[in-house]
């Protein structure tokens, strides 16, 4: 694929990082004009990127934190090799180091800042399975409208069957995404954007997944221990999260630092809902209260 991402609103600064096996990584950054209060490292949906972000990351940034939205691999500016074999273990450690990146420039510029580990949609899924096994990397956080549980997953004879196709030589297998841009975002301009976005994830792999089960019950795990600050946004109308079930599963996080806000009439992707002004407001003001009790 050589068209380029779409890109909602700010685009951001295009930048690169290498990880441990020599894979080359891409990722957005939007910088504050002074000395970071905060350092966000963000991760995004199974079909967006991060050039669907650029509203909030712009805002963010205007309020003072530094936003790094990276790209998945095979995703958004990463256009090789999209039907790369994924493994739960690589998808982690791909965050991992990128935050450790982050750390040490955070330590050499603003030490008191916080460093928050964002991610909205599947990307909650991934941030949730990062902090359970790295919490000491970041102070605090940000599960936007969380696709760890989902109306859309393999059923119990459908995973065994990945699985048994994943240790066949399957791994690069496609598998169509059942999502559509009305399930996305209510208004017509929004929906047109994610239908017409070149880079738009419309397939993944048998081993990606795989590695996204992996990484869901990875999460479960995680989120029922996790203590460090953490705020959790909901779309009340959201079509692609289990709403019931993704309440159940918050109801067993322990409570102290834990901020939850829900948007009752906002289907999924708060950025390109009507409300994502205030979207946006909340998640600053978290940031802050963060800020200030470090």
């Amino acid at each position: 694929m050589n068209e380029p991402p779409a890109v909602a609103d700010d685009a951001g600064d295009v930048c690169e990082y290498r990880t441990s096996d020599g894979s080359l990584h891409r990722y957005r950054h939007w910088r504050p004009h002074d000395e970071p209060r905060a350092y966000v490292v963000g991760l995004h949906g199974v079909q967006s990127h991060s050039g669907w972000y650029g509203h909030s990351s712009r805002r963010l940034a205007e309020a003072g934190i530094d936003v790094r939205f990276l790209d998945r691999r095979g995703s958004g500016l990463n256009q090789t090799a999209r039907q790369r074999t994924s493994t739960c273990s690589r998808l982690i450690d791909d965050v991992v180091e990128f935050a450790r990146q982050v750390g040490e420039e955070r330590t050499r510029h603003a030490a008191n800042a916080p460093l928050l580990l964002l991610g909205l949609s599947w990307g909650a899924r991934l941030a949730a399975a990062v902090c359970h096994q790295r919490a000491n990397l970041f102070d605090g956080l940000v599960l936007l409208y969380p696709g760890i549980c989902t109306h859309v997953r393999p059923n119990a004879a459908q995973h065994l069957l990945l699985r048994l196709l994943n240790r066949l030589g399957g791994q690069r297998l496609p598998v169509p995404l059942p999502l559509r841009p009305e399930q996305f975002a209510s208004q017509p301009r929004w929906q047109a954007f994610i239908r017409d976005d070149p880079a738009a994830v419309r397939q993944v792999s048998v081993s990606f997944l795989v590695a996204s089960e992996q990484l869901s019950r990875t999460a479960e795990e995680g989120l029922s221990q996790l203590t460090l600050p953490r705020l959790v946004m909901l779309a009340g109308k959201d079509e692609i999260v289990d709403l019931p079930a993704t309440r159940e599963l918050l109801s067993r996080m322990p409570t102290e630092h834990l901020h939850m806000i829900e948007y009752p009439d906002a289907l999924h992707t708060l950025e390109f809902e009507p409300q994502r002004d205030r979207f946006v407001a909340g998640l600053t003001q978290w940031i802050e209260s963060v800020e200030r009790r470090r």
